[in-house]
């Protein structure tokens, strides 16, 4: 309950600094917000998402599939040296 108390906190703080954001950057790229990646957030596994990341208070992220474009797939395995990439 607590750890559920402390992400809503944080997905708050996130969309309130967007609001209250008031710099006009001559770049605008950035990461995407807390309360964007809400969305991406997988509360069941059921084998039909790819997962992509843990986030700070334990949930998990993942991409499922769209009508638009029902097959996950792309892949890329990065490593140093002797990583073992060839698999």
């Amino acid at each position: 309950m607590l750890r559920s108390l402390l992400r809503d906190l944080s997905l708050f703080r996130s969309w309130l600094a967007v609001v209250l954001d008031t710099s006009h950057k001559l770049f605008p790229g950035r990461l995407a917000y807390k309360h964007e990646l809400n969305t991406m957030e997988i509360t069941g596994f059921d084998g039909n998402h790819l997962l992509i990341g843990e986030g700070e208070y334990g949930q998990v992220y993942g991409v499922k599939p769209t009508e638009l474009s029902p097959e996950l797939g792309n892949m890329i395995k990065l490593g140093t040296t002797r990583y073992g990439k060839s698999s």
